[in-house]
């Protein structure tokens, strides 16, 4: 579960017609500076609709974080998601 240390991981559930092949992740901190991006893996036998995404970063906790998530399916098609996290 996310709480804003290095090691954590997100958990990013996704549906399309056309089979999401990309999910990447955007973190924003308190001020709207981008901390960490990149991008989430499918989880193991998920067939791509679960994926998990790995945090790099280790932050301040006692902010409130913007998480940005962005899936792509095989046409180029793309949905993106905010989220606010307080960490």
């Amino acid at each position: 579960m996310y709480a804003g240390r290095a090691g954590d991981w997100l958990l990013i559930l996704t549906g399309d017609d056309f089979k999401v092949i990309r999910v990447s992740v955007v973190v924003r901190n308190a001020a709207r500076q981008r901390v960490e991006e990149g991008f989430a893996k499918p989880a193991s036998g998920s067939a791509a609709v679960a994926w998990i995404y790995g945090a790099q970063t280790a932050l301040e906790r006692g902010q409130t974080l913007t998480l940005e998530v962005t899936a792509t399916d095989r046409c180029d098609h793309s949905s993106s998601l905010t989220v606010l996290k307080e960490i």
